[in-house]
């Protein structure tokens, strides 16, 4: 038996293999810069946006939620190439172990 079409998701490629959206009944749409980072991910409910430091780790993230006055940002901390500790908006810490 084959699965019925209005519960199948439909994803959409670009050129460098990236997933920038996937749709359903909730719709999923990433972005990325020309570098292939990942930049935004945006639901019906959801924005989500990394920030990158010039040796290209995430050293943020950000969610807000859509009809809920809420944003929480995550900042990581890093030891060479490894995170070693998060600081989230809500100013609690947390260090990482291996």
């Amino acid at each position: 038996m084959f699965p019925r079409t209005e519960n199948a998701l439909k994803y959409t490629f670009h050129a460098l293999t990236n997933c920038i959206s996937e749709s359903a009944q909730t719709k999923t749409e990433n972005t990325y810069n020309v570098i292939n980072q990942l930049l935004t991910t945006r639901t019906s409910d959801l924005t989500i946006t990394n920030e990158y430091n010039a040796e290209g780790l995430r050293t943020g993230k950000e969610v807000k939620s859509k009809g809920v006055d809420l944003t929480k940002k995550t900042n990581y901390t890093y030891e060479y190439d490894k995170v070693i500790f998060e600081t989230d908006s809500f100013r609690r810490n947390e260090a990482l172990s291996d």
